[in-house]
């Protein structure tokens, strides 16, 4: 019908690439490049950190949510992504504990404490290879809700000398 409102659907980019989790950057932005779009959905198994990224380098406030089949699922917000920075410190703590010390720093549960406050994450006490801070520090900045990490680790003292 002529004269009538145009829709949504009239005007709208039907060929729609996505981000997936694993995604490399340089591809997402490569994608972005190529097709002249300044932001990309984000598929429901991308990390909140690849959706901030995207957001923040396509000067975006929100990003559409797909499926695997590309099916429109909702919309995060920069305010949605910032949630998990109310994580409470404890919780926090016992994932450090569950996910970073017990594998890499493996012995009885006084060698390393975890102390968290307002998600800044300190780990204490003594550990048997120092060179594994840089990977905990990595692995600690990852879960999510962590502002922070400090280190207060030692090797232990060798006793037998």
């Amino acid at each position: 019908m002529r004269g009538s409102p145009h829709i949504v659907s009239d005007v709208m980019t039907r060929s729609v690439a996505t981000v997936v989790r694993g995604t490399a950057f340089k591809d997402i932005v490569r994608t972005m490049q190529e097709r002249q779009v300044s932001a990309l959905p984000v598929g429901a198994g991308a990390t909140l950190a690849q959706a901030a990224r995207t957001m923040a380098r396509a000067k975006v406030k929100r990003l559409p949510v797909v499926d695997h089949a590309g099916r429109l699922e909702g919309v995060v917000s920069r305010a949605d992504l910032l949630k998990v920075f109310l994580r409470d410190d404890e919780e926090i703590a016992e994932e450090v504990r569950r996910k970073v010390v017990a594998h890499l720093f493996p012995g009885p549960a006084s060698d390393v404490r975890v102390e968290v406050r307002d998600g800044v994450v300190r780990l204490g006490g003594r550990v048997r290879d120092t060179s594994l801070v840089p990977v905990a520090a990595r692995l600690v900045r990852a879960v999510e809700g962590v502002v922070d990490v400090g280190f207060g680790l030692d090797e232990p003292v060798d006793r037998s000398k």
